[in-house]
């Protein structure tokens, strides 16, 4: 993650992302994923207008259908038992850099 510029520091902080220092911003990115992926039906008026703060319509389209799909295809692997040729417990992949 460090490639992309996500420090370890910050990758802490995404499990108790309400009472971090991260910034809004990203806090209701964190929220709206949690709430794709587990209380779908809890997306209330307010939230939507502090999302519409920090995001164009486009942008959350975009981010909606990432969280959307991503969180499908974690729950078709886990429920098939599905693990990746290159799987390996406890051992992580670099992200690669763009352009490289």
């Amino acid at each position: 993650m460090k490639q992309q510029g996500l420090s370890e520091e910050k990758v802490q902080k995404i499990n108790d992302y309400e009472n971090s220092d991260l910034s809004d911003r990203e806090k209701a990115v964190l929220r709206l994923t949690e709430i794709i992926a587990s209380e779908p039906h809890t997306l209330d008026d307010e939230f939507f207008t502090l999302l519409k703060e920090h995001f164009s319509d486009e942008q959350l389209l975009d981010l909606g259908v990432a969280v959307g799909l991503l969180n499908g295809l974690h729950r078709f692997l886990e429920t098939f038992g599905v693990l990746p040729d290159s799987y390996q417990e406890n051992i992580s992949c670099d992200v690669p850099q763009r352009g490289k």
